[in-house]
């Protein structure tokens, strides 16, 4: 409800007139999800909104001046029925012209104004389509080999280092094991499959 002239209301109704809507208006979403999904999260910038469905599907509608919808396909200046941005998405916060989101894997997004550095892109730069800021945290692959266990985690992972606990509660991590080996773009370690370790985590 509120102000709708830049479609921010996902109202479809002609935007470029000046529209308000005084009361709450359930809009069907035109070729989207069903109606057994609901909202589990929203953001309201400038002119536009934003909101997350339980599928984990991103929506966004209203201005998109700066990219701040994140629709690549944008042929127009902005949208005033909802249009699906990202997938697998569980947070979305919203600025004045800009919007973030966080991805399941851990992994930061953001897309619209950027002049004063505020997507973290290291440029000025606006973005019209999703950019990652902060990539998902390394995963580690564990491969039982022979009497060895073999720990492997990719070799872009900077600045993190591998940890290892005998029990998690309480849990108390070591560092003492053996050093990791570059093999082609994984790190790897191998360790005694039938020693005390149980569990073992990446660590900055």
């Amino acid at each position: 409800m509120g102000d709708g002239q830049y479609g921010e209301l996902g109202v479809p109704l002609d935007y470029a007139s000046y529209q308000n809507v005084d009361f709450p208006d359930a809009n069907d979403l035109p070729g989207g999800p069903n109606e057994n999904l609901s909202v589990v999260a929203t953001a309201a910038g400038g002119f536009f909104s934003l909101f997350v469905l339980s599928d984990g599907t991103l929506w966004a509608m209203g201005d998109d001046s700066n990219g701040q919808l994140g629709y690549w396909l944008d042929t127009e200046s902005g949208y005033n029925i909802p249009q699906q941005i990202a997938s697998n998405v569980v947070a979305v916060a919203a600025g004045a012209s800009f919007s973030l989101f966080l991805k399941s894997d851990g992994s930061l997004w953001g897309m619209g104004d950027n002049s004063f550095g505020q997507l973290g892109t290291g440029d000025y730069m606006d973005r019209h389509a999703p950019v990652e800021i902060v990539a998902p945290p390394p995963q580690i692959s564990i491969v039982s080999y022979g009497a060895d266990v073999i720990l492997v985690w990719p070799a872009n992972a900077a600045g993190f280092h591998l940890q290892a606990a005998t029990d998690l509660t309480p849990a108390v991590w070591s560092t003492n094991l053996p050093a990791p080996v570059l093999i082609g773009e994984n790190y790897e370690v191998f360790t005694p499959i039938t020693g005390t370790q149980k569990f073992y985590r990446l660590s900055q």
